[in-house]
């Protein structure tokens, strides 16, 4: 088996915590044929989120599962990655307090008012959370300015516990996480800032497979909770965990009731569907749900009508991690390729799908 020092990490570490107008039409599906893959950016060091400004901001994160990693977070700009928001929140070093300083960025994303959000698991080298405890940040975008620092609390993030991404709901003022080091849910409630977990002791946010194979090359994993997402209403979060199949779902209210009970909360959730192994998913407009094809180098999409559609596979498509839409509807995905050994000659990259005309 190959593998390169950051699926070592990974595997190691996880184991071990065990738009355009609306139509009535759907454009997606209507328009699936025309589907094309775009180059949009490439960089020898690995990422894993990236997420899209109203105005079209690329923004991008590296996670600290090495030594050799000069930028946590940045913004692509003419083609080259530059520190968000300044070379001094990139400079966090071993030891040091992570106080205005990135620690071990995961996930960026941007939300429905244009704040930049960024989640920071605080755990290099996965190690487990180091004693600052896991963040998210707050932005502007006018001014690349923090806005808020959200603190969790080793209650919903225990110290071998892995925040993965991040979804916020701008109307009841409140984010998901997925956790995939020991899986579960977390919750922040961004008025009063409280946070905590739920889910934990559920099948949905565990790992179903012990292993996974890409490209004939078998990751050995157990990895929970990682790709998310709201839906349209903001009713449902869709979630999953990577070395799983099935897609959950689970109303939103009843996350956001810290006083239900586990039992409770464990009955409202539902399987969404069989769609195979994926990191990142993303919700649209329409209900439509992108799910990366770990195992088939694919980018597939669950419609509304609850049917599993392949619409573009790629020998490029290695590891598709991350999934970003900008305003007029093109999706934007991170490539990792984790499972394969590092090659300068084989880059990370962000690949654009366009749908729409």
């Amino acid at each position: 088996m190959r593998k390169n020092y950051f699926l070592y990490l990974l595997v190691i570490t996880l184991a071990f915590c065990s738009g355009r107008d609306s139509k009535a039409e759907n454009p997606i599906i209507k328009d699936l044929p025309q589907a094309s893959l775009e180059l949009v950016a490439e960089s020898s060091n690995l990422w894993t989120g990236v997420s899209i400004s109203r105005d079209g901001r690329i923004f991008v994160c590296f996670p600290r599962w090495s030594r050799q990693v000069p930028i946590s977070v940045g913004e692509i700009v003419d083609g080259v990655v530059t520190p968000f928001p300044d070379q001094g929140w990139n400079s966090w070093m071993d030891g040091e307090r992570a106080t205005n300083k990135f620690v071990c960025i995961q996930s960026v994303v941007v939300d429905d008012d244009d704040y930049l959000w960024i989640l920071d698991p605080a755990s290099p080298y996965l190690r487990g959370v180091v004693d600052e405890g896991a963040r998210i940040y707050k932005f502007e975008l006018k001014g690349n300015s923090l806005i808020r620092t959200y603190s969790i609390p080793s209650s919903a993030a225990p110290q071998k516990s892995y925040l993965n991404d991040i979804r916020v709901d701008t109307v009841s003022e409140t984010a998901y996480i997925t956790e995939s080091g020991l899986g579960a849910i977390v919750i922040v409630d961004l008025k009063s800032g409280n946070s905590y977990r739920r889910l934990d002791n559920h099948f949905s946010t565990k790992a179903e497979l012990d292993r996974i194979i890409i490209e004939g090359v078998p990751v050995e994993a157990k990895i929970h909770a990682d790709g998310i997402s709201l839906s349209p209403d903001r009713k449902y979060l869709y979630y999953q965990a990577l070395c799983a199949r099935h897609l959950y779902k689970v109303p939103t209210k009843d996350l956001r009731e810290p006083s239900i009970q586990d039992v409770l909360l464990e009955s409202k959730v539902e399987r969404a569907g069989e769609v195979g192994a994926n990191d990142g998913i993303l919700g649209d407009r329409y209900g439509n749900i992108f799910l990366s094809g770990l195992e088939t180098n694919s980018i597939n999409v669950l419609n509304t009508k609850n049917q599993l559609i392949r619409i573009i596979q790629d020998r490029r498509i290695q590891w598709p991690d991350t999934f970003a839409m900008d305003s007029g509807g093109d999706v934007y995905f991170t490539v990792s390729h984790l499972h394969l050994p590092p090659d300068p000659s084989n880059p990370y990259k962000i690949f654009r799908i366009r749908f729409y005309k």
